[in-house]
C-alpha cells in the first residue's frame, strides 16, 4: 500500500479525517504534491529533510495560526 493510498483511507475515515497528515517524500513533482493536497494532506515536505526545513515549517505554521486567531478575534469585535 502506498502513502497516497493511506492518505486517502485516512481522509475518508470519519474518526481519522481531522488528523493532520504530513507527507515526507523524495518526490518534488508538482503532480505528486498536488495529488497529495487533493487527498487532504496537511503539509508536504521533501527529502532530504534538514533542520531548517522543519523550523521553517513550524515557524510558518505558528505565524499563520496566530494570524487566524487575531483575525477571528477582530471579526467578533
Amino acid at each position: 500500500i502506498s502513502g497516497k493510498e493511506i492518505l486517502t483511507k485516512i481522509s475518508e475515515d470519519p474518526v481519522l479525517k481531522n488528523i493532520p497528515v504530513i507527507i515526507l517524500s523524495n518526490s518534488k513533482s508538482t503532480e505528486d504534491i498536488l495529488d497529495c493536497y487533493d487527498r487532504g494532506v496537511y503539509a508536504y515536505l521533501t527529502k532530504p529533510l534538514t533542520a531548517n526545513n522543519v523550523l521553517d515549517f513550524i515557524i510558518g505554521e505558528s505565524f499563520f495560526g496566530l494570524y487566524l486567531v487575531k483575525k477571528e478575534l477582530s471579526d467578533t469585535e
